[in-house]
């Protein structure tokens, strides 16, 4: 059980993981088959089952969910295992559980869009420490977020097409971009303990480009750094702008010019 646990994360809380196990076993005789009880245990009513444990614990909410969010990260794993694709690697991986930091590298080395966001949803279910520790590892997510999209062919297409503002909000709603500025900075952004823009904010203050990797401060210094921003800096920056809006289809407001 020790080893199990432990290898899921720092932050799991293994004493209480061990005392929900023990209420478990201690119930597990009312359930009337095995559907029930998986149901029972889906995670709505883990706060249901540490209450009764702990009972008056203050922190009690706090553990809660932080339990929740380490579910969740296990969970992340199971999907990110279905998207990755059948490899060696994959085959070594598929028995164990992985560290947080070790899920968001196998998404970044996957070169799959659907993977390059769910690094992002790994982040989000950790907490305030991991990000601070990991800024590094947060921006090359960054970085490969802006790859998966070939975004100097996007702004010649807008040209040479003459997009609307509805058609260039069309297109840029479908990048990873935007698609991940609107999980980590929409309005309806999920978060474990604190924010991304706490590490790392979605702009910066300074207009220069960084003179080194160090500098980077800011996602859209990350994309400043990128092979097609001289090209389409001004439609990039939208991406990240509009998702962190969660902008709807049908705005009034026209995207940010990119000539």
């Amino acid at each position: 059980m020790y080893h199990l646990v432990s290898s899921i994360n720092s932050h799991i809380l293994l004493h209480e993981m061990v005392l929900l196990m023990g209420l478990a076993q201690t119930i597990d005789g009312h359930f009337r088959d095995q559907d029930e009880k998986h149901e029972f245990f889906s995670g709505n009513n883990l706060g249901f089952l540490v209450h009764l444990r702990v009972g008056k614990d203050a922190n009690y909410g706090i553990k809660v969910k932080r339990i929740e969010a380490d579910l969740k990260i296990l969970k992340l794993q199971e999907e990110i295992l279905v998207l990755f694709p059948d490899n060696e690697e994959k085959q070594h991986v598929r028995q164990r559980l992985l560290l947080p930091v070790d899920l968001i590298e196998l998404c970044l080395t996957s070169q799959n869009r659907e993977l390059s966001l769910r690094a992002f949803d790994v982040f989000a279910y950790t907490s305030s420490s991991f990000l601070k520790c990991n800024t590094s590892v947060l921006e090359e997510c960054w970085r490969n977020a802006a790859n998966q999209d070939d975004w100097e062919r996007l702004y010649q297409t807008s040209i040479d097409e003459g997009w609307s503002d509805e058609e260039t909000l069309q297109t840029i709603r479908e990048t990873i971009l935007f698609q991940a500025s609107s999980r980590c900075y929409g309005p309806e952004a999920e978060n474990y303990e604190g924010g991304f823009d706490e590490v790392l904010p979605l702009r910066q203050e300074n207009l220069e480009p960084p003179t080194s990797k160090d500098m980077v401060s800011s996602v859209e210094a990350i994309l400043m750094q990128h092979k097609d921003f001289a090209v389409a800096g001004k439609l990039m920056l939208t991406a990240i702008m509009l998702g962190s809006y969660q902008v709807d289809a049908g705005m009034e407001e026209s995207p940010t010019p990119m000539g």
